[in-house]
């Protein structure tokens, strides 16, 4: 049995998320996957972002929708900030492990434990970055922060 779950007890369990339509679809799909596969009884949340965030700081709900946006191009951007002293940790999970194998650089310890160990988080999807360029642009330089430079680019 899952821990807590029995086919007597169903799950109960409580999504805060923010009222933008996509952060409203990936709550109604998490309701709909937890019920299905589940059977657990899932209620959603919804608050305007202002609110949301607030609702984050104060905690007492058991999921919520975030992302994240990288600063710099390294793995262990996305995993700091679970970190024990993170501003940015919404989870209010605490781990000195966890924080000791980021301040070693031992990132694969460190994503292991958070994602598959106690499953603090757990990624949905990536976005990809998308542009739409004519054909008479050159120059223009993509990458994966999604920064655009455009000093070097010109018009034919």
């Amino acid at each position: 049995s899952l821990a807590g779950y029995d086919s007597i007890r169903r799950i109960k369990l409580e999504v805060v998320t923010s009222n933008s339509d996509r952060s409203q679809k990936i709550a109604q799909w998490l309701q709909k996957e937890l019920r299905v596969k589940l059977g657990a009884d899932v209620s959603l949340q919804v608050f305007d972002y202002k609110a949301f965030r607030s609702q984050l700081d104060f905690g007492g709900f058991h999921l919520f929708d975030g992302v994240w946006g990288a600063d710099f191009p390294l793995a262990s951007n996305f995993l700091e900030i679970f970190t024990s002293l993170s501003g940015n940790n919404r989870t209010q999970w605490k781990n000195p492990q966890y924080d000791q194998w980021i301040q070693e650089g031992k990132i694969k310890e460190a994503q292991k434990h958070l994602i598959e160990k106690e499953i603090v988080v757990i990624p949905l999807f990536y976005e990809p970055n998308s542009v739409l360029v004519k054909s008479r642009v050159r120059g223009l330089v993509l990458n994966p922060l999604n920064y655009l430079f455009l000093g070097e680019t010109n018009v034919q």
